[in-house]
């Protein structure tokens, strides 16, 4: 166990994605409506029920559509794939497991709020993820040469890479050029997970047959 190189991967992503979390939850914080036209427009939305009491109403499902996300959310995402899944922060239709399904589910829906609180839940969840792919990579190299031979640093770098884009504003879209091929990190050490698992487990079973002939 490499607990060292685990605590430096895990400082390095919870930097990156923490402040482009921050600066998402900024921003929209600051694109919110003041309390009074929140007000207002809840007071409208009422009259307009009174006037058309008969309106038909159309039941849809969020799945499908076609929605809009910043390049710092995708970012986050690509980075952190499986902390985003158990997370789900920012999805437009999280699944029955995520923390975000929880957390709504809690609050009577989806809000400002709850959002904030995913992203504080996803800035725990990444540290720990990160801490386990580090201290326990999955390909042995030679200190920080052939760094790309190793999923865990591949992702770093492209994380990172696309990270500090993401933050400038006037350049975030290319962020994505390096976030991309983070996925492909992320499908690479989960594929090497499983080779490594049935590997082992072979090895376990002969071992276990050869002590029993």
């Amino acid at each position: 166990m490499n607990w060292r190189r685990g605590l430096l991967l895990a400082g390095i992503h919870l930097a990156v994605a923490g402040t482009l979390i921050v600066q998402q939850e900024v921003s929209d914080w600051d694109k919110m409506p003041s309390h009074a036209q929140m007000i207002e427009a809840h007071q409208r939305h009422l009259i307009e029920q009174d006037l058309n009491p008969r309106e038909p109403t159309l039941d849809f499902s969020c799945e499908g559509l076609w929605i809009w996300i910043p390049p710092r959310v995708r970012v986050v995402w690509y980075s952190n794939l499986p902390a985003y899944i158990l997370a789900e922060w920012r999805s437009p239709c999280p699944q029955s497991w995520a923390l975000a399904k929880a957390i709504g589910a809690r609050e009577g829906g989806f809000s400002h709020q709850s959002e904030v609180e995913t992203a504080i839940g996803l800035c725990i969840l990444i540290p720990l993820q990160w801490f386990l792919v580090g201290a326990y990579p999955l390909v042995r190299t030679p200190s920080w040469r052939k760094w790309w031979t190793e999923p865990g640093l591949f992702i770093t770098v492209c994380a990172v890479s696309a990270g500090l884009l993401a933050m400038i504003p006037a350049v975030d879209g290319i962020a994505l050029l390096f976030a991309y091929p983070a996925i492909l990190g992320w499908f690479w050490w989960f594929g090497l997970l499983v080779w490594k698992s049935v590997r082992a487990s072979r090895r376990l079973v002969l071992r276990k047959q050869t002590a029993t002939v």
